[in-house]
């Protein structure tokens, strides 16, 4: 039984159930903790979980603030996520994957530099300086086109790193 009170429902579930959306939250800040301590791969195996989670649709039909809100957080936790599996990927010695990873950050939240950063150091560690260096152009093009304004010092310091490398 759902109690209604002042328009709404309140669900009460058993302490021990599992919700999707506050797992995939959990996980993102796990994994985020575990690069920090240089865990890759239970960084990974979290990150895992939040990207799954993240990918599916929520609600789909539904229009409430509330369901737009939680699609927005549950759209940015998707980004972290692929965020941490590119990091994980690229110190695995796994580039291909990194890049593919780090586009999908690009393509949900293209004015994230990090995602650029990412895809940048991915594309260099599979040997591709050139895609890296258009990477940079496109990154860079997009934010002073859009924006006015150059790369952040962190975009700039992996740019520079590439055009370093031999």
């Amino acid at each position: 039984m759902l109690p209604a009170a002042l328009g709404a429902y309140q669900l009460n579930l058993p302490l021990d159930s599992w919700v999707d959306v506050e797992a995939a939250s959990d996980s993102i800040h796990e994994a985020e903790g575990f690069l920090k301590a240089d865990r890759f791969r239970d960084a990974w195996a979290a990150a895992q979980v939040a990207y799954h989670i993240c990918r599916r649709p929520f609600l789909a039909g539904e229009t409430s603030p509330w369901v737009v809100q939680t699609r927005e957080q549950l759209a940015t936790l998707h980004v972290r996520a692929c965020e941490c599996l590119a990091e994980t990927y690229i110190r695995n010695g796994e580039p291909e994957i990194a890049v593919d990873v780090a586009r999908q950050a690009i393509a949900a939240q293209s004015f994230r530099e990090t995602g650029y950063q990412l895809l940048m150091r991915a594309q260099l560690a599979a040997g591709n300086r050139a895609e890296a260096l258009r990477t940079y152009e496109a990154c860079r093009a997009l934010i002073c086109e859009e924006l006015g304004v150059a790369p952040s010092a962190q975009t700039q310091a992996v740019y520079l790193d590439v055009l370093r490398s031999r």
